[in-house]
């Protein structure tokens, strides 16, 4: 098994060692990892009051479903084929499953952010402190998108075999439609 941490340590390393386990084993670990995305994005919405939401288990069943199966098919398909297609553009090395699992890994950050957030928003929930609607969840988020960016551009840059230059190409995209979402969440 693949240590779980050492992707923020050794990036280069662990990728190394995704390499050496058989394709099905490898898409398996990255369905699983886009699948805790899923779950890290459902979870903090079930902890914030929100006087317009329905209080219905049938609704949080769908949105729970909903927002698994999404993040799946976006980590697969859709970010996937977007790099793939900026790779093959400039003429890079990587396959499609290293490229995925170069997602996957990236999403490692945000996932062991969840903790972290619940507690702090069952403190907010029981203290009333607005956590929630103060800058601490910013610097979060702030902290998990440098995370990603890297864990993403070490990635890339070995798989392919790119320099700095065309490896920030190749991820300009994201990194771009990340940014627009994190000022979007702020203003």
């Amino acid at each position: 098994m693949i240590p779980f941490f050492s992707i923020f340590s050794n990036t280069k390393e662990t990728l190394k060692k995704t390499q050496e386990n058989p394709e099905a084993k490898i898409d398996t670990n990255n369905i699983s990892m886009f699948m805790a995305l899923g779950i890290a994005m459902w979870l903090p919405a079930l902890f914030v009051e929100q006087p317009t939401q329905v209080e219905n288990i049938t609704f949080k069943i769908f949105s729970f479903i909903m927002i698994v199966g999404l993040s799946v098919v976006m980590g697969k398909f859709v970010i996937n084929y977007i790099y793939l297609g900026i790779s093959r553009l400039l003429k890079g090395n990587a396959t499609k499953l290293q490229i995925e699992t170069v997602i996957a890994f990236s999403l490692v950050p945000k996932i062991l952010a969840l903790p972290i957030v619940l507690i702090l928003l069952q403190i907010d929930n029981y203290y009333s402190l607005a956590l929630s609607k103060g800058p601490l969840f910013t610097i979060i988020d702030i902290i998990v998108l440098i995370f990603f960016i890297k864990i993403i551009f070490q990635g890339l840059h070995f798989f392919n075999g790119f320099g700095v230059s065309k490896t920030l190409i190749t991820i300009s995209p994201m990194i771009i439609i990340l940014i627009v979402t994190n000022l979007m969440a702020i203003i």
